[in-house]
Order: structure tokens, then sequence, then C-alpha cells
């Protein structure tokens, strides 16, 4: 008995579907990663990047509002710092030559997206890879068994269903024998 054409969708749908799934998950595996904070940058104490500026080692640096990032002139890697209110840093900076921009850290809002886009991936492809496991019902379909139940005086057998086997028959007979008595007492 095969199932209906139109329960089953096609194998070239099945195939744009994934390929569709798959370009979107590319798509927030990528975004999450640009968001993410680069860790190259090698942390300093505040003490030491305002030595790095005296000696004249910091090519640039972008001042934000809890931290400071910056590279070296030398080697060009890349720095940060955990920012301390000092009135005369812009000052110092200019003094030795240092570009200086300032930035706005990223929000709550970053933060948030940070974490609901791969738990939403996570989510999509869960119910992807239910679906798949299960077409005719589908991910989230909560249905009733369709199992049948029988009640006991539905089911008759008798000593011509279990024919040619004769344990079988004589052990049926023996059970009936034990409900007839058990019937009478």
């Amino acid at each position: 008995m095969s199932e209906p054409a139109s329960s089953q969708p096609p194998k070239a749908s099945r195939s744009i579907t994934f390929v569709v799934l798959y370009l979107i998950g590319t798509a927030i595996a990528v975004a999450t990663l640009m968001l993410l904070p680069s860790s190259s940058e090698k942390t300093v104490a505040y003490s030491e990047f305002r030595r790095m500026v005296r000696e004249g080692q910091v090519a640039e640096v972008v001042v934000e509002e809890h931290r400071i990032r910056g590279t070296a002139k030398a080697d060009g890697h890349a720095f940060e710092t955990t920012r301390i209110d000092d009135p005369h840093l812009l000052e110092e900076l200019d003094a030795h030559g240092v570009k200086s921009s300032g930035a706005v850290e990223s929000g709550w809002m970053t933060g948030l997206l940070q974490w609901l886009v791969p738990l939403f991936a996570i989510v999509l492809l869960w119910s992807f890879v239910l679906g798949r496991a299960n077409p005719a019902r589908g991910a989230m379909s909560f249905e009733r068994s369709r199992a049948k139940i029988y009640f006991e005086d539905d089911v008759k057998v008798t000593c011509a269903d279990v024919a040619g086997i004769d344990e079988a028959t004589e052990e049926l007979r023996e059970v009936v024998e034990g409900a007839e008595v058990r019937a009478l007492v």
C-alpha cells in the first residue's frame, strides 16, 4: 500500500529546502562571528599602555566607554586595556603623535542578538531534523495514538487459529479449562 503522492514532497523540493536552510545557517554563523569581539587583542595594564604611549610605541588608539583598543607601531599587533578616567590622556596622545578616535561600544541589543541568533539556529535545525525523521507528522505535532484498543470480549481465539501446532493447541485447551474452573468457583 503506497501513500498518496501529495503527502510526500518531491525530492527537488526537499533539496531546495535543505539548501535554503544551509544558507540561512551559514549567514547566521558568519553574522555571529562578526559580532563576537576579536580574541587576537593582547590585554595590557593601563600603566603599560601609558608607558608605550610615552615611548612612542603606539600607532593609533580607539577610545571606547570602558576600554581602549590600539595597535603598536613596531609589529602592528593589537592590544586593549581597561579605560581609566584620565583627563590628560588625549593631550598625551596628541603630544606623542598617536592617531586617536572614539567609538561607541555595542549595547545590550548586540549582546541579545549574540544569544538569540544561535538559539534560533539550533531550534530551526532541531525542527528540521525532527521533521525529516517523521515527515508525515512534522516536528511539533502531538496527535493521539492510532493504536486500537481491543476489549477482552472482542478477542476470539479458537483451536483452528493455532492448527498444526499440537503443543499450542494443548496449552490453549488448558487455559480454557482453567478459565471455566475459575468461572465456576
